[in-house]
């Protein structure tokens, strides 16, 4: 269908720096999109396949008779599923998403050669549409098995690591494959759903190119890497699989619960949401009263600040960069680490910032 309708909901193009995705010319840290799946409500999901199931069925009612009133019920059904399906993380990203969709109704009713076409076995519109049905029916079972999976093996292979180092998080995983495919033991697991685990969705066709493309902030040129995903449960375990390398994890706070993305392998354990309970103090804040838990938050500010200014000291040191630029950059710096010791700016752009420097 996407052939007919061209939305993002068959094939949709995100670029990769080795740190970040960029959709929509805005850049987001690897693993952003695999943690807010995680964490948002997931009500939406049961919204999303009951409307699939309406659209189905006033859908096909509308291929088998292409009568005018259920053209229109197939059209009303089309339009609220797409604009459920605009409230998901990284579809709601896409601007026009219903653009084309609003058509293809109207299209099929007035080519009716075409959807004769489709409705028979073996031609090339049959299996596009037959291919377009099935990823909107297993859309909602993909992103529920992606959260099973994802927080089995957060929870039971990276919450106790010692480092939150890249390579920690690699040597995690190859158990945590190496478990499910040897058969891991569920007999005692609460959880029943926890015996459908697998490795089936670690397995993705895509295409891949690499463009010249200036930097949506830095505005210089860069060479990306621009990968076409079919399904958005493809491009979730890619973010996911990406932000590993780099040391970015979805990460359950220690003290709300709730996940947030621990940034740049460090053992950063509170989030920065309002904390339960309180109407100013962050749960990272609420957490610093502790002496011992003080440290996870502060350790990861200065030490990303050492480390810009180490960097900021060789380079002046050789002459690359002049004494007043010296200046200007380290004063930046802290103020940079100024801001994220007082919450002022979160984890995330913290880092993004510094690596800028």
């Amino acid at each position: 269908m996407f052939l007919m309708n061209h939305d993002f909901f068959d094939n949709f193009d995100v670029s990769f720096t080795k740190k970040e995705s960029i959709i929509g010319n805005k850049i987001y840290p690897l693993g952003y999109f695999a943690n807010q799946v995680l964490e948002m409500d997931q009500s939406i999901l049961r919204e999303i396949a009951n409307q699939v199931e309406t659209f189905k069925y006033e859908f096909h009612i509308f291929l088998a008779n292409g009568s005018i009133t259920s053209a229109a019920l197939s059209h009303e059904a089309l339009l609220a599923l797409w604009e459920l399906l605009a409230k998901l993380p990284v579809y709601e990203k896409f601007s026009g998403h219903n653009f084309q969709v609003k058509h293809l109704i109207s299209y099929m009713q007035e080519h009716p050669d075409e959807v004769d076409d489709m409705m028979t076995n073996g031609t090339a519109r049959n299996q596009m549409l037959q291919t377009w049905l099935y990823h909107i029916e297993h859309l909602v079972p993909e992103i529920q098995t992606f959260i099973r999976n994802t927080n089995f093996m957060l929870e039971n292979y990276f919450e106790t690591l010692p480092s939150r180092k890249p390579d920690s998080y690699v040597t995690a995983y190859a158990k945590y494959k190496r478990d499910i495919r040897n058969g891991y033991d569920l007999a005692d697991q609460e959880d029943e759903s926890t015996d459908e685990l697998d490795l089936h969705q670690l397995h993705f066709p895509f295409s891949l190119s690499y463009e010249p493309k200036l930097h949506p902030k830095t505005k210089e040129p860069f060479l990306a890497e621009v990968m076409t995903f079919g399904t958005l449960e493809s491009f979730l375990y890619t973010d996911l699989m990406k932000a590993m390398a780099v040391g970015n994890v979805p990460r359950r706070c220690h003290n709300c619960g709730k996940y947030f993305l621990a940034v740049g392998g460090y053992d950063t354990i509170y989030c920065e949401r309002i904390a339960p309970n309180e109407t100013k103090k962050t749960c990272r804040k609420v957490g610093a009263h502790n002496k011992e838990k003080t440290k996870n938050g502060s350790s990861m500010i200065q030490k990303e600040y050492f480390k810009v200014y180490n960097r900021l000291k060789t380079r002046r040191n050789r002459g690359s960069i002049s004494e007043d630029e010296w200046n200007e950059q380290v004063s930046l710096a802290q103020d940079l680490k100024d801001k994220a010791a007082h919450g002022k700016i979160s984890d995330v752009k913290y880092k993004t910032m510094m690596d800028r420097i």
